[in-house]
């Protein structure tokens, strides 16, 4: 590497929060702080509403503590085919994708349940730990 192109390198900030901003879903980022009310319509399914009448569907599935490869590859390929390719982790390493329009919702849903996925972690969802069904099938 050139002593310029050493020079013009930036050095990484490597304190605090990534920007979440550039990862959220267009809509998201359309209507940050804008939502008007959100509801529930079934376990690991809640719709967000904003002001402007856009909606946002949020559809989370349960994994398991430590993603292999696999998980997270086939993890991946359900956001990018079903849900625009947004996804994000919970704290519990649970997926959430997000979709723009309800048409998308079963569609996603049945590809996660198809690779033994359990949607649900939202509402009315009891069970000590609810990916522990897709670690038994493995």
């Amino acid at each position: 590497m050139s002593e310029s192109a050493k020079k013009e390198m930036r050095t990484p900030i490597e304190t605090g929060c990534p920007d979440g901003f550039q990862y959220m879903h267009p809509t998201m980022r359309k209507n940050f702080g804008q939502w008007k009310y959100h509801e529930h319509p079934r376990p690991g399914v809640l719709v967000h509403v904003a002001h402007s009448g856009e909606e946002i569907w949020t559809v989370r599935a349960g994994t398991q503590r430590i993603l292999d490869v696999f998980t997270l590859r086939t993890l991946c390929d359900i956001g990018d085919e079903f849900a625009d390719g947004y996804v994000r982790f919970t704290i519990r390493s649970n997926i959430e994708y997000m979709v723009s329009d309800k048409d998308k919702v079963q569609p996603l849903i049945d590809a996660l349940e198809k690779e033994g996925f359990i949607v649900g972690g939202t509402k009315k969802f009891s069970c000590n730990d609810f990916s522990y069904s897709r670690l038994v099938t493995l």
